[in-house]
């Protein structure tokens, strides 16, 4: 499915918990991410992630600051989401700047085919005109 130019495979993927507010751990690079609820760790392991949202930005230590004041959300189905659990993680993964359309249209397509209740208001988005279904 991956073809050469798509390297994401090849990349860490980083998280934080939102109750502890780690959020200057996240780097100011950009990339893409996800919201989950977890519903525990053994060791270190997550069990049971229910992924909420997928999103892309250009720095990602904003957006996960934008994202923990939920009152001031652009998604009012993920607010509702981010607070009502408790469990809370922000999953991300450094990306190029050219990469992130790509990349966040993949892992929405990807994550969309296990959970039909993905908050995103797109479910698929274009890259260069072309429609990655």
């Amino acid at each position: 499915m991956l073809n050469n130019n798509i390297n994401m495979l090849n990349k860490y993927w980083h998280y934080v918990e939102f109750e502890k507010s780690n959020f200057s751990y996240v780097p100011r690079s950009s990339g893409i991410y996800f919201i989950g609820n977890l519903e525990r760790r053994l060791i270190q392991i997550p069990i049971g992630l229910e992924i909420a949202y997928v999103g892309k930005s250009k720095n990602l230590r904003q957006r996960v600051k934008k994202h923990s004041d939920y009152r001031n959300g652009h998604n009012n189905i993920l607010n509702k989401f981010l607070k009502t659990k408790k469990n809370l993680e922000f999953w991300y993964l450094e990306t190029e700047p050219n990469e992130i359309d790509l990349y966040e249209s993949l892992l929405i397509k990807e994550i969309s085919k296990f959970n039909q209740n993905l908050t995103n208001k797109l479910k698929m988005k274009t890259h260069k005109g072309e429609l990655y279904v």
